[in-house]
């Protein structure tokens, strides 16, 4: 591993990097999956160097003379903090103890440990038809369309913040830049520090949506750690899960994500897709029947029943239609 990454490694941990050399390192590790295990392995040393006494792990003599045969003596024409110079050497025989397998392991990372071995997972569903808003043990905020799952660990925060969803969600992530936050599904991970963007990766649809308010994500596949996608504010991938292919272009995000502010807006849009975006709104099962309608719909549901919202149609198209419980038959009149 080069010198100069262990460096600007080291001094983005200790919150000494600059811009420029944030954007070094993140650029590094996205040119390789190993990079960025290197990266995460990393920073769990860091973690231990934080809790363990220098003298402790550099009295590991054996291993410290291993560890610097292998990435060298720093160039003494460079001039770094004491507090800079001390972690780096500090990561550095943090990183040797765990290559040579040493026996030693300091407290805070029997602790985390202990604590990952003991985890569990916190599960949380929007009910079908309504939306839920949950706050992470980071203060990092979710909100979770109808029907969402989101899932972590009770350990999360600790080493990594890391959730797994299912369904549609918008995220407000507190900035760590220690510490990305990963939002997972299964075909692709979403890879932020701080930011505001919405997912979209519902049952039986055969695409996975993420579109961004501010800051930058990282669009990554969960099968091999390929770089994605990168967005922009106002940009939005649409990725085919099964071929990963994808395709990024410019959209009204505050638009994508306007149902977390309890509204669904029809632009344009056909009975059928009305229809579609009606049952997960609602969480109800409507079947459509005649429907030659060619009409085009434009309105917006805020807080209106679903009889309101089938009168409203009914004046745009006369329809008829009937409610047992969670099902509607909708028929389309000539």
């Amino acid at each position: 591993m080069q010198t100069e990454i262990v460096e600007k490694i080291a001094k983005l941990l200790s919150g000494e990097a600059n811009q420029a050399e944030i954007n070094e390192i993140n650029a590094w590790r996205n040119e390789a999956a190993e990079h960025e295990r290197y990266f995460n392995e990393s920073r769990e040393c860091w973690l231990l160097a934080e809790e363990t006494p220098l003298s402790e792990i550099i009295g590991k003599n054996k291993t410290w003379e291993q560890i610097a045969a292998q990435i060298g003596t720093l160039a003494p024409a460079r001039t770094y903090s004491k507090r800079t110079l001390l972690r780096l050497v500090s990561m550095a025989a943090a990183i040797a103890v765990l290559l040579t397998s040493s026996v030693f392991l300091g407290s805070g990372y029997r602790k985390r440990m202990a604590l990952a071995k003991s985890a569990k997972e916190v599960v949380i569903t929007a009910p079908e038809g309504q939306k839920a808003k949950v706050s992470l043990p980071d203060h990092s905020r979710v909100w979770l369309n109808s029907g969402t799952t989101l899932s972590y660990r009770t350990d999360f925060g600790i080493t990594e913040r890391t959730v797994k969803i299912r369904g549609e969600a918008f995220f407000d992530v507190d900035r760590d830049e220690s510490k990305p936050f990963y939002v997972q599904t299964d075909d692709i991970a979403v890879r932020v520090l701080g930011t505001r963007f919405n997912i979209n990766n519902c049952v039986g649809s055969e695409n996975t949506s993420v579109s961004l308010l501010s800051g930058s994500v990282d669009v990554i596949s969960a099968k091999n750690g390929n770089l994605i996608a990168n967005l922009s504010p106002g940009q939005k991938v649409v990725i085919d899960n099964q071929t990963l292919n994808s395709h990024l272009s410019e959209c009204d995000v505050a638009l994508e994500s306007i149902w977390q502010s309890e509204q669904l807006k029809i632009q344009m849009e056909p009975i059928a897709e009305v229809i579609r975006k009606m049952e997960y709104w609602y969480g109800v099962e409507i079947d459509l029947l005649s429907s030659d309608n060619d009409e085009l719909y434009w309105f917006t549901i805020k807080d209106q029943s679903i009889a309101e919202m089938l009168n409203l149609i009914d004046r745009i198209t006369p329809i008829d239609y009937t409610i047992n419980d969670r099902h509607i038959t909708i028929r389309c009149k000539n």
